[in-house]
């Protein structure tokens, strides 16, 4: 519980360290298009990123196996397996969720890749917080 908190903390440090992703990208004098490339540019980073930490957090969980085959190990990268899955379908129904809130509605796009962006950064930082 206690690995568990401090990967929940660590991640929560590491997004309130990187400005949200709208504001970020709507700076003062910026048109509409250039927010659109900035947060193009911040999703496909941020996709990357996480991408990469999965992979490392999948590489360190078999190397904390040891190739040993156990049933707990198997039963633990399904399950880490099954977490990002439900963290896609997280992101998806969420994202979809948050442009109804925003007026004007021409920036709901903007709003539902923002959201994209926050919520990868975050999944980000937690996997780096955990099991390395």
């Amino acid at each position: 519980m206690k690995h568990v908190f401090s990967a929940f903390l660590a991640g929560l440090l590491a997004v309130s360290a990187h400005a949200a992703a709208l504001p970020e990208c709507n700076k003062p004098h910026r048109s509409h298009g250039a927010v659109d490339a900035c947060l193009a540019k911040a999703l496909g980073y941020a996709k990357i990123a996480r991408a990469r930490e999965e992979a490392n957090t999948l590489a360190s969980m078999r190397d904390a196996a040891g190739g040993s085959g156990k049933i707990i190990d198997q039963q633990l990268i399904r399950s880490y397996g099954a977490s990002k899955l439900a963290f896609d379908k997280y992101l998806k129904s969420y994202c979809a969720w948050v442009p109804n809130t925003y007026t004007p509605k021409i920036e709901a796009p903007q709003a539902m890749t923002a959201c994209e962006v926050d919520l990868l950064r975050m999944r980000t930082a937690q996997l780096k917080g955990s099991y390395h």
